[in-house]
């Protein structure tokens, strides 16, 4: 079967039919006084337009390379960056399927034609000639012009990226820095901290309830605040005992949104008195590192009775489910295990109970392997809190908690025990086919 082809310089959106076979309408008779009164209006025109159906690709150009060239790529949230990845990708799609093949096809196939190749076979004439290398060359300058707009963001990545790290290789830079941090170690007023502006930070802050400036305003009040000598205090421990405080504030809220019974009044006092006492602060950020269990900072938030702990509270009930999880999952595939090999039949040799018998065995394994983690409960230490030099003594099931591994170890571990059994009932089913094929040739044998 043959395809019918066409002239570029054709408009493939608005099909007409040959001259010859376009009815001819019947002239109507016009007086004279109506042939002058109507005048068309005179338009101006181009000297060499160029196809009017490929204008519709410079638009499409443009309206890219300046989405391009204006589009900013500010994400707050990575799932912002998901979901713009994934339009563009559908987009994009959309594009390359339905305009390049939808102007292929029509480029190729020419509505209204009645007859495959023409006998004269579209004999070659001057004004032939001339429209077609004029859509010779529109084509040209689109393609040069998409290629240009390709190669100026290539060099313009390249550039960014050759910055980004020439910049970090900079020795003024770090002596920069350094300079201006000897600056502030010298006098912290050098620079008016409140006007500082981070919208990072301040959206953070917002989100849980507190306010950027008042937060630097008691930054600045410690920096400015004298120890027990009299002796300013050091900018860095100054710093650590900010953050103390603040990291406190922030336990305390949590606790505030969690706990409906509001905060115990000798919690409270405890709290506020660690606000005001430079001494304790000061002692716990040096006590922190070797012996944090006697610091007045761990026991607020963990030791003493159970209503005046801050991330104690918190954090009982997702430890204890930490500490259990994994052997409810294990027990689970286990009991799964059981129950089909109560109902399996192990004399029988069919593709069926082979596969019950390997889905029986891997069940089995699997949940003794979840079963195995509760072993993670076992250590010296079964404190959240621990001195650094005796971490490694501390339950494993700590560590792993801090990891965020609970759920996507057992999302792994039932994954591929979905994969094994989605694998051994396919090789069950060809098994299956296969002793049937046999069968029927043994049958139809003579």
């Amino acid at each position: 079967m043959h395809e019918q082809w066409r002239q570029l310089s054709r408009n493939p959106f608005e099909p007409k039919l040959k001259p010859e076979l376009e009815p001819k309408p019947e002239p109507k008779p016009e007086s004279e006084s109506e042939s002058e009164s109507v005048q068309p209006p005179e338009q101006f025109e181009l000297k060499y337009p160029g196809p009017e159906w490929f204008h519709l690709f410079y638009d499409l150009a443009w309206a890219a390379s300046f989405s391009s060239l204006t589009g900013n790529g500010n994400f707050d949230y990575p799932l912002d960056m998901l979901n713009y990845f994934l339009f563009f990708t559908a987009v994009l799609w959309m594009w390359a399927s339905q305009s390049y093949m939808g102007c292929l096809q029509q480029l190729l196939a020419s509505p209204g034609e009645t007859t495959l190749f023409p006998t004269d076979n579209n004999p070659l004439t001057p004004e032939g000639y001339t429209e077609g290398k004029k859509a010779h060359l529109w084509i040209l300058a689109l393609a040069i012009a998409l290629t240009a707009t390709r190669i100026i963001h290539l060099a313009q990545y390249l550039r960014v990226t050759y910055y980004s790290f020439w910049s970090s290789w900079l020795k003024t830079a770090h002596t920069f820095n350094n300079e201006i941090r000897a600056l502030i170690a010298i006098n912290p007023n050098v620079i008016e901290w409140p006007n500082i502006p981070n919208p990072s930070m301040e959206s953070f802050l917002i989100r849980r309830g507190f306010d950027w400036k008042e937060e630097v305003q008691n930054l600045i009040y410690t920096l400015e605040s004298t120890t027990a000598d009299g002796q300013l205090i050091d900018p860095a421990l100054a710093t650590e005992v900010w953050m103390k405080r603040f990291s406190l504030s922030v336990m305390l809220k949590l606790f505030q949104d969690f706990n409906l019974e509001g905060v115990p009044d000798d919690l409270q006092r405890r709290f506020d008195d660690y606000h005001t006492n430079l001494t304790q602060v000061i002692y716990d950020v040096k006590i922190m590192a070797t012996n944090p269990n006697e610091s007045e900072y761990f026991q607020l938030i963990w030791s003493g009775s159970t209503p005046n702990q801050i991330l104690g509270g918190l954090l009982d009930g997702p430890l204890i489910s930490t500490r259990c999880i994994i052997g409810f999952a294990g027990v689970v595939l286990t009991s799964l295990s059981l129950i089909a090999f109560v109902h399996s039949e192990l004399g029988s040799a069919t593709p069926r109970d082979r596969h019950e018998r390997r889905v029986i065995i891997i069940r089995f394994f699997m949940g003794l392997v979840l079963c195995l983690l509760l072993l993670l409960n076992v250590g010296k230490y079964q404190e959240f809190f621990v001195p650094e030099d005796e971490m490694v003594y501390r339950a494993g099931v700590f560590r792993w908690f801090e990891a965020f591994w609970v759920l996507p170890t057992i999302a792994i571990a039932y994954g591929i025990q979905f994969l094994i059994e989605i694998s051994s009932a396919e090789r069950a089913k060809c098994e299956t086919k296969k002793e049937e094929r046999v069968r029927e040739g043994e049958e139809n044998r003579p």
